[in-house]
């Protein structure tokens, strides 16, 4: 075991770029010690060159930190098993054998113990390159003295040592890591008690309103590229909120009633131009019920509806408004009784619309439904400050901010917990980006300026520790939060800070650089332990991860091989990885770009409709015998079993195809491709060749034994065409591509363009086809709760009338799915595979 003082005493090997140096040979060259050094050091330093500049600083292979198999022993040893490394100056570091470090040896974690503050520490561990002299012999003749006594190393051992580091300074982005955006100031606007922001980038304009010194309120219009000052409109009461319509001809201010027995009220304003905007109110709109206001906010949910949220007396009244040139309507009200909001957000679909209040208890209301019914959701015990819809592939998720706690959150829509991050400061204001990649953080510290940072949401999707970007500060009394484009508006007291987003492209790596610069060896991290404290056990991470907050409440500091710790693949594991994209790839378009990675799963649909009684309980086991073999007494009879959920038969299924199954089929009736028919909406960006396989059979030999095979034919994006049919579930009718308002089809054309070439290819001999489409990954809409779930394709057709879960039909054997019946594929549960095969002919 090497100690954390190192195998010698020796001082770290230079690290310097010099000249290449190579010996030059002759006849009668007499050879010293210098020369041996440059034939020896020319061959180092080629070694070092080309592992510092053509694969870089990180683990090679192995060198994994893994917890002590005595858990007695996990609160001061880690075991780091074999494997190699390379430090920055291309120095190769070789563990050969498993080593178990003791953590509180080293001089860091010793000041820690001896000195403990209570609070969390970073702790990184790491490999650093040592070379020890060995095997001294005396030397025999020394040209510089007399001294036949001196002894110097016959060998020298490249060799290493451990360390571990507390709270080191880390760069900004832990390496190998996709980076987040960095945030810059731009520029800023200036306007005293700046409370609210609004931006419309379609009309480029900008709006900020802010408390008037003498009482009540202002709005200014501005250019959203510049900033330039366009009109300001002033208000006899505080605003609370603003927020522009769909086109951004009209701008809606919530603002204070005049007294605290007036209600709160909407005003319309026209801003398409400075005179319109700065003179009268078009229209306004008290809201009822809304008296001694003390907090509230609007939001555009639709191109001329808005939301209104008003906090009075610790109730939260909601209202959907109807805004049109000159008017403001209410169309729908709802009051949450006991329930002071203090933050709220608008999903992707702009209909679900979720509320949270102090205590972390969170409602959703759909803006679409006859009434404002707010459902609670599953999720408590937290000091919500901020909410934020999260886009991604399947459903939209909840990011929300933690003030008292000081962390992130990220939940499914039901409340249900992914995973959380601390935060170095106080949140109070949320925005995420449109496509769900990154959130924006306001924070305010208990003294200071405020500051803005970038989280990464998709690692936190991935129950990864979320990576920050820098803090930009701004300025004292951090408020509100805007996102547009590239750009960031935050508000404080003296006005708002624009901040730009810059991001990192992946292509930006290939642009010109300059040479990685070394000037030591460094320290090769293997993991890095947060939130670590004296006497907490060092375990390894959980598939789930485990949240940090619990597991700081249970003692436990989680091993970390991810984030801080750099790799160097080799040529073999990039051809791997090359070859899996070739083989997975591709599920986009060049327009559109690739398919990403599967999305989170969908919620839990409802629960189906309920089965029929369930089996009777087990009967209970026998009595033990009794001495001499007599039978004990029979136990009792257990209770009956509980009725089962039931199959679904509400599911998505295939319900029509345009071939028969297993006959012969001429070519003309599928010229112009097979069609599969839905019974309810599909997501066309499921439709892809990873789900749906066209093969041909044909004849192969594995030496003299004979083969048939089943290969796929390639199918191109215009072979998968999704669309609709002139009438549903009639794959003989005209099948008209595209896709609706919400990307979704009712039916897809295959093969359209590999069919007519396979027949060509042919040249008049039959083929035989299967098609296989694979039901669990493809989504549809469930018949009753309209929720997307997984296509019920399983390939044996339920029977008319439906058998499970009617008894069976003696004598009733089911067919095939055959076009035009009244029959739809799938056996009550999600998922399988849809299977047909048949034959077809020219002709």
């Amino acid at each position: 075991m090497h100690t954390p003082t190192g195998c010698c005493d020796a001082p770290c090997p230079v690290c310097e770029v010099q000249t290449p140096l190579r010996n030059h040979y002759f006849f009668g060259k007499l050879m010293d010690v210098p020369d041996f050094d440059v034939e020896q050091a020319y061959m180092v330093e080629k070694f070092r060159r080309h592992h510092a500049r053509l694969h870089g600083t990180g683990v090679i292979c192995g060198l994994e930190v893994v917890a002590h198999q005595n858990p007695a022993c996990r609160d001061r040893y880690v075991v780091v098993r074999p494997g190699a490394a390379l430090d920055c100056c291309g120095n190769e570091i070789l563990v050969i054998d498993e080593e178990t470090l003791d953590i509180t040896c080293f001089p860091a974690v010793r000041a820690l113990i001896e000195q403990p503050d209570g609070a969390d520490h970073l702790l990184l561990l790491c490999l650093r390159y040592r070379e020890c002299p060995t095997e001294e012999v005396p030397v025999l003749y020394d040209e510089c003295g007399c001294d036949d006594t001196r002894c110097a190393p016959n060998r020298i051992l490249e060799s290493y040592e451990f360390d571990v580091l507390v709270d080191p300074e880390l760069p900004a982005v832990p390496p190998a890591q996709p980076q987040p955006p960095t945030l810059a100031w731009q520029a800023s606007v200036t306007l005293d008690g700046a409370r609210a922001v609004a931006l419309h980038e379609g009309s480029q304009r900008a709006y900020l309103a802010a408390d008037l010194a003498g009482g009540g309120g202002t709005v200014q219009q501005l250019w959203l590229s510049n900033q330039a000052y366009i009109a300001t409109h002033n208000f006899a009461t505080a605003v609370f909120g603003i927020a522009a319509n769909g086109d951004g001809t009209r701008l809606v201010a919530l603002v204070a009633g005049a007294t605290a027995a007036d209600p709160a009220r909407l005003a319309l304003l026209d801003t398409t131009s400075a005179g319109a905007f700065a003179g009268a109110e078009d229209a306004t709109l008290d809201l009822t019920g809304t008296a001694g206001a003390t907090q509230a906010w609007v939001m555009a949910i639709g191109a001329n509806r808005m939301a209104a949220l008003v906090v009075s007396g610790g109730d939260s009244l909601l209202f959907s408004v109807d805004v049109a040139p000159g008017t403001l309507t209410a169309v729908l009200d709802a009051t949450l009784s006991g329930f002071a909001a203090t933050a709220w957000a608008l999903g992707s679909d702009s209909k679900t619309l979720t509320l949270a209040q102090a205590n972390g208890a969170m409602q959703s209301v759909d803006l679409t439904a006859a009434a404002l019914t707010p459902v609670a959701l599953g999720l408590s015990g937290t000091s919500v400050s901020a909410l934020a819809a999260v886009k991604t592939d399947a459903l939209d998720l909840l990011a929300w901010t933690d003030q008292s706690g000081q962390r992130i959150a990220l939940s499914r829509p039901d409340g249900t917990l992914l995973h959380q991050d601390p935060l170095p400061a106080p949140p109070v204001a949320l925005v995420a980006e449109p496509t769900g990649r990154f959130g924006y953080v306001l924070m305010q510290p208990a003294a200071g300026n405020s500051r803005i940072v970038a989280v990464d949401l998709r690692r936190m999707q991935q129950g990864q520790p979320a990576l920050l970007s820098n803090a930009l500060e701004i300025g004292p009394g951090g408020d509100a939060l805007a996102m547009a484009g590239e750009r960031l508006w935050a508000v404080y007291d003296d006005g708002a800070a624009i901040a730009a987003i810059e991001t990192t492209h992946c292509e930006d790596f290939l642009d010109p650089h300059p040479c990685p610069a070394c000037p030591a060896p460094d320290c090769v991290t293997l993991a890095t332990i947060a939130r670590y404290r004296p006497s907490r056990r060092l375990e390894d991470p959980t598939v789930p991860p485990t949240d940090p907050l619990a597991d700081a409440a249970a003692n436990i500091a989680r091993i970390d091989m991810l984030t801080w710790r750099a790799t160097v693949p080799s040529v073999a594991d990039l051809a791997l990885a090359v070859r899996c994209m070739l083989e997975h790839c591709c599920g986009g378009t060049s327009a559109k770009g690739e398919q990403g990675d599967p999305g989170l799963p969908g919620q839990k649909g409802d629960k189906g409709d309920k089965g029929d009684k369930g089996d009777k309980g087990d009967k209970g086991d026998k009595g033990d015998k009794g001495d001499k073999g007599d039978k004990g007494d029979p136990g009792e009879q257990g209770e009956p079993g509980k009725p089962g959920d039931g199959l679904d038969w509400a599911l998505p299924h295939i319900c029509d195809i345009n071939w028969k199954h297993a006959e012969r089929i001429p070519f003309d009736a599928i010229a112009k491709g097979l069609v599969v028919a839905f019974d309810t909406p599909v997501m066309a960006v499921d439709l892809h060749a990873d789900a749906i396989h066209l093969q041909v059979q044909h004849d192969e030999r594995l030496v003299e034994l004979p083969l048939r095979c089943w290969c796929d034919l390639p199918l191109s994006r215009e072979d998968l065409e999704p669309g609709r049919l002139e009438r549903d579930c009639d794959a003989q009718t005209q099948f008209d591509p595209g896709i609706d308002a919400n990307g979704m089809a009712t039916a897809v054309r295959i093969g359209q363009l590999i069919l007519p070439k396979l027949v060509e290819t042919m040249q008049g001999k039959p083929a035989k086809l299967r098609l296989l489409v694979n039901g669990d990954f493809i989504r549809g809409l469930h018949h009753d709760t309209r929720q997307l779930r997984a296509l019920d394709a399983d390939h044996i057709p339920k029977l008319v009338p439906p058998s499970p879960p009617g008894p069976p039909q003696p004598g009733k054997v089911p067919e095939w799915l055959q076009p035009q019946d009244e029959r739809v594929s799938g056996d009550g549960i999600e998922g399988g595979t849809f299977e047909s095969w048949f034959t077809v002919e020219r002709g």
